[in-house]
């Protein structure tokens, strides 16, 4: 039985409140005639609490441009890093009636979004606080999440993602090597809940299509002064601090997160401290969507990168 047909599966969510959750499985298959995709979504499962997980249909909703099953999950629990509840998707591909692939994957219900200017989780605004992986690379995950410090990494690995999904450490993937093509890290690091944004450098334009690709990441863009042309799909802008006050960035409407190059921090709560000096020092232009202590920059950086 084949599974890497089910490779390319997409789980996301779209509708979700505190009565009804609504998850689908979406395929693109080159023959999808005769095909449907069905099965189960079973949890909620969480490290840190309790649970009585239950099982709910995915339901085929019939022929398309891709195939594509729904299932209603009622009075969801929400990922988040106090308590990362999880669902796991059991999912069959049939053709005829015939299961020929069976794969499962794990899902978290975020209740993160943008609105104009700020960030919201479960509708409350929310700052992001984040600190570059590269300065704390043996902290422990514990720390991260009872710090509640996001995590921004350079192309996480799966274990990474895998962890950080189970524990409750929100991560924001950046992805600024010109040789990686950002769509498919996209695709990659949003099959993992602890994943909320994804990063791009200043050259990439995030598009509509992109937004096929992963429904519920956050996509964001770094600019400088020298590159500051924002993709149609883009929903917040990562700029260094000494940005702050150029002309090109006062009609920007997008959220926007500022970062400074970080110091030799030893612990997690060190270096989310020096998010609160940012947001302190940088008060006198406005109150931004998020503040994060990056890596300093390398030679040769263009400003706003080296995250």
């Amino acid at each position: 039985m084949s599974h890497q047909l089910l490779d390319p599966l997409q789980l996301f969510f779209g509708d979700a409140n505190q009565a009804e959750a609504r998850i689908y499985a979406r395929l693109t298959l080159d023959d999808p005639h005769g095909c449907t995709l069905s099965g189960q979504i079973t949890g909620p499962e969480c490290e840190h609490a309790q649970t009585l997980p239950a099982s709910f249909r995915l339901v085929d909703r019939g022929p398309g441009v891709s195939l594509l099953a729904e299932s209603i999950v009622p009075d969801p629990c929400f990922w988040s890093p106090e308590l990362p509840f999880l669902y796991r998707a059991d999912v069959e591909l049939k053709r005829g009636g015939e299961v020929f692939a069976r794969g499962s994957r794990i899902i978290g219900l975020r209740p993160l979004g943008v609105r104009g200017k700020r960030l919201y989780w479960e509708g409350k605004n929310w700052v992001l606080r984040g600190v570059s992986r590269d300065l704390l690379a043996d902290a422990p995950l514990s720390d991260w999440r009872e710090n509640l410090t996001t995590m921004v990494v350079e192309r996480p690995d799966a274990t990474l993602l895998s962890e950080a999904s189970r524990t409750g450490v929100a991560i924001v993937a950046t992805c600024d090597s010109a040789s990686v093509d950002p769509r498919e890290e996209l695709r990659r690091v949003s099959r993992f809940p602890a994943v909320v944004m994804f990063v791009v450098g200043a050259e990439q334009r995030p598009t509509r299509a992109w937004r096929q690709i992963a429904p519920n990441v956050i996509l964001a863009q770094r600019c400088s002064r020298e590159q500051h042309e924002l993709g149609e799909a883009t929903q917040v802008v990562f700029v260094d601090e000494s940005s702050l006050g150029e002309a090109w960035l006062a009609p920007v409407t997008q959220a926007v997160v500022v970062c400074r190059a970080g110091g030799v921090e030893s612990t997690v709560s060190a270096a989310r401290a020096g998010c609160d000096r940012v947001q302190s020092d940088t008060a006198k232009w406005g109150e931004f969507a998020g503040y994060v202590s990056a890596k300093p920059q390398a030679r040769g950086d263009t400003v706003g990168d080296g995250m």
